[in-house]
């Protein structure tokens, strides 16, 4: 009894609730259709995507509402006024009036039974033959399954925006004539942004000083980087290709940081639209069966059997559950520190047999440290360093940030240049006064005909410095120096590897770098397949060669020259600590490389899930068919089962299996205090 009284009053509640939002509705608002100003094209959905969200939560949130008033009608009619029965009836035919219009729509306009006809029929056979608790509870348990699945959307996008914004992206500004860097979350409107050679544009902005090239195509498809100058716009996420600009922004930092969580919270809802389409066709197949069967069945079973029948189809529930299942994992993985910005990587991973590292910042920390300083005849290694370090100042990748720190190390006075042309994979040359500062690989140095022989004695120490990377600088035409990098191994990356091989996953190691210590890390760790001195498109290249080939590859690499490779990849995966290109261009961001291997086990994870989804779907819709041919089990304990399967499967989807072993976070390497510590360059070793 009391029981009853608890679903009465709730039946009160929310039918005042009902009324109450029926009458706010009626309310005109503002319109989203006046223009304003643009903020991030690429990610910030649309006034009508925004609308058609909001339609969609508002009906399923009055439906959720309706069930619990039907329930409360239904349970206290048993008890309380029976007369109030068939109200009761009358209000879960109302609820269920969106099924009914999905179903129409796919009978007349497409010719086809759907399972929302499956549902219809069910729903009004069940209320026709006097279960009106029976529909009640079953509408109940539907419409408590959609609120459950629109409560976990809204916590995996927080869950996600939380790791998003751990992020600390910086920029650089100009204010009172000097120039700073600030997180992008502090980017204001009015701001000066100083954007060099490829880095992406923080926000949208007009150009005011500066030429460059700007490579938009992400935005309009435009195969061509264009050229910009003063009064020019721009746009945040394209990526300056060459030159320097100065962009006054139009739209503030945490307007560029929501349209990048909007455009992750895009891809994944694309992704969770698939799974349900998948259900869907699923239950749409098993419908017209199932009509057939409950037809059939008649003659043999009653009315009552028939109608049971009916409702013996639980597998429809997979076009709720797996996208619930799916966004549980989203958040389960970014509590990990494994932002999935690309829902769809989740059912590409089980399948990948092929995994291809970017040494540079992947097997290879993003550290490594300045072994030795080799001026050539007469030149100063300081002065060597500090040209580095002037020509990198501005650049945004891993070493041109050590270079410039090694300087500072030795209180060098560090000049600022004028301007910076890129040329990804090679090198760099940046104006100094009257004077061009070139570095980068030898190759880069040999095409702008500065001699080398100066330095060619070091060619042959290759026994201690087959691990080394070299960096060339040059001012003007005459050869200053080398600098040499060795790199700091990754400290879990021998249980990377072996985690990978336990799945049989081939693995490709390439780099930019020259042929010895690209060798010699592959041979230290056992990788058979190696590829040195690449180019960005030969990366690109070597993907799609073994994709033609039918293998499925997961590229991980973390610079900006291999953005190509990323997009090209079934699976693209970088670190936090890459170039914002790289993380634009990934479908998965980890915390640190020691996570790979848990991202392979969560997708493993998910997809046994959705098998333990189907089975506590499958296995009661079996027991009600057979319970209904052979037993004479009726409605009620067809809804009892009903029931079950809906609480087992929510449980299933709600709390996936958590593994609790996998490789613990990687600590970070100790840093001597005499060790100038960067990453393998991007321009010459990536």
């Amino acid at each position: 009894m009391f029981l009853q009284l608890c679903l009465f009053a709730a039946s009160v509640y929310y039918g005042r609730r009902i009324l109450d939002n029926r009458r706010e509705s009626k309310v005109p608002t503002p319109s989203n259709d006046e223009p304003g100003e643009r903020t991030q094209a690429l990610a910030i959905p649309s006034a009508a995507h925004v609308r058609k969200a909001d339609s969609a939560k508002a009906e399923i949130d009055q439906q959720f509402d309706l069930s619990l008033v039907c329930l409360g009608i239904n349970a206290a009619a048993r008890f309380m006024a029976p007369q109030v029965r068939v109200l009761g009836g009358v209000l879960v035919l109302f609820a269920g009036i969106p099924i009914l219009r999905k179903a129409k729509q796919y009978l007349f306009e497409e010719r086809r039974a759907s399972a929302e006809l499956l549902d219809t029929i069910g729903l009004t056979t069940t209320v026709a033959t006097g279960h009106y608790m029976s529909s009640s509870i079953v509408f109940f348990l539907y419409a408590g399954g959609q609120k459950l699945r629109q409560m976990s959307e809204r916590v995996a996008a927080q869950s996600m925006s939380h790791m998003f914004g751990q992020r600390t992206d910086m920029v650089w500004v100009l204010r009172d004539g000097v120039e700073q860097s600030i997180p992008l979350a502090c980017l204001q409107v009015g701001d000066i942004v100083v954007v060099d050679a490829g880095v992406p544009i923080p926000a949208d902005g007009l150009v005011v000083g500066g030429v460059g090239y700007v490579d938009q195509h992400i935005l309009t498809g435009e195969s061509q980087p264009l050229e910009r100058s003063a009064g020019d716009p721009v746009f945040a996420a394209t990526l300056v290709c060459s030159g320097r600009l100065h962009i006054r922004v139009r739209t503030t930092g945490e307007a560029t940081v929501a349209a990048e969580i909007a455009g992750m919270m895009a891809r994944t809802a694309a992704y969770t639209s698939t799974l349900e389409a998948e259900g869907q066709r699923i239950a749409d197949r098993l419908a017209l069966p199932m009509l057939t069967l409950g037809g059939l069945a008649y003659p043999l079973v009653g009315p009552a059997g028939s109608v049971a029948l009916l409702n013996a189809s639980f597998l429809d529930n997979m076009r709720l559950f797996i996208p619930l299942s799916m966004l549980n994992y989203l958040r389960q993985a970014s509590e990990r520190g494994i932002l999935i910005r690309d829902g769809r990587s989740f059912q590409v991973l089980p399948q990948v047999d092929t995994v291809v590292f970017d040494k540079t910042g992947t097997l290879t920390l993003n550290e490594l440290h300045v072994s030795r300083v080799v001026p050539t005849e007469g030149v100063d290694g300081d002065h060597l360093l500090c040209m580095a370090a002037a020509a990198e100042h501005r650049q945004s990748h891993p070493i041109a940030r050590a270079i410039v720190d090694a300087a500072r190390r030795r209180k060098l006075q560090i000049p600022t240049v004028d301007g910076t042309t890129l040329e990804l994979g090679l090198g760099l040359t940046a104006r100094l006064g009257r004077q061009d500062i070139r570095i980068g690989s030898r190759r880069y140095m040999i095409a702008h005909e500065i001699d080398v022989g100066g330095i060619l004695a070091l060619e042959d120490e290759d026994d201690h410095f087959t691990m080394s990377s070299r960096v060339y600088v040059a001012v003007g035409s005459t050869l200053l120096g080398m600098l040499e990098l060795e790199p700091t191994m990754h400290p879990a990356v021998e249980h990377i590897i072996g985690a990978l091989r336990e799945r049989n996953i081939e693995i490709y190691l390439v780099s930019g770098d020259q042929e010895a210590p690209t060798r010699a890390l592959a041979r230290s760790l056992g990788i058979e397949q190696h590829f040195a001195g690449v180019l960005p498109a030969d990366k690109a290249e070597l993907i799609d060669e073994l994709q033609a080939g039918g293998r499925t590859v997961c590229f991980v690499g973390d610079g900006i020259n291999d953005c190509l490779a990323l997009t090209r990849a079934a699976v693209s995966v970088t670190m936090e600590s890459a170039s914002a290109s790289a993380i634009h261009s990934a479908q998965v961001v980890i915390d640190d490389l020691a996570q790979l291997p848990r991202l392979f086990e969560t997708a493993d994870e998910f997809r046994q899930n959705v098998d333990r989804i189907k089975l506590s779907l499958g296995i009661p819709s079996l027991v009600g068919i057979g319970g209904v041919l052979f037993a004479g089990v009726g409605v009620p304990v067809m809804t009892a089962l009903y029931s079950a399967s809906m609480v087992t499967g929510l449980s299933i989807a709600m709390w996936p299996h958590r593994h609790r072993g996998g490789l613990p976070r990687a600590p970070a390497p100790r840093r001597p205090e005499d060790v100038d510590v960067l990453d393998i360059t991007h321009l010459v070793s990536s």
